[in-house]
């Protein structure tokens, strides 16, 4: 590839992404396409790196249309799109569950929780239900502001 042609597939990349970003709002681009990467694979067409997997898979359920449209309308004809995980792109971090000193309830009462925390049988049969030990309606402290959102769960539990 000479300087020029390698001149040219930035260009056409750098039109690329302004496009994609003149067709969705502000806060999409920002979430879906600020860290993805996009490479001209020449007649392979474009190359899109995402940095991760959920993010991948996001751009090619809702913004499969508008890659195409960017691409024809950066490179004036139809280009492949392939979509991909960056290989460089930093790890997501790790979620770590609070492991709290304090629980809300001694926070407000100055007390623990009422009795020990109870099991559900169909609950355990859950394995991706997380539900806090300590968070429980006997705990809740009802005030003026959250009457109706105490009412409405109580009836739905």
């Amino acid at each position: 590839m000479h300087a020029g042609d390698h001149e040219a597939a930035a260009t056409g990349i750098d039109a690329f992404l302004v496009h994609v970003q003149e067709l969705v709002q502000p806060q999409q681009f920002n979430t879906w396409f600020r860290d993805v990467k996009v490479t001209d694979q020449g007649n392979d067409g474009l190359r899109v790196l995402a940095p991760n997997s959920f993010v991948r898979d996001w751009i090619s359920n809702y913004y499969g249309d508008i890659l195409g449209q960017a691409a024809r309308h950066a490179f004036g004809e139809e280009r492949g799109i392939v979509l991909g995980v960056d290989p460089d792109a930093p790890p997501a971090p790790k979620i770590e569950e609070p492991q709290p000193s304090v629980t809300a309830a001694t926070a407000v009462t100055g007390r623990g929780p009422a009795r020990p925390a109870r099991t559900s049988p169909e609950l355990d049969s859950y394995s991706d239900t997380i539900l806090h030990p300590d968070y429980l309606f006997d705990n809740f402290v009802v005030g003026a502001s959250n009457q109706f959102a105490n009412a409405a769960a109580t009836a739905v539990a």
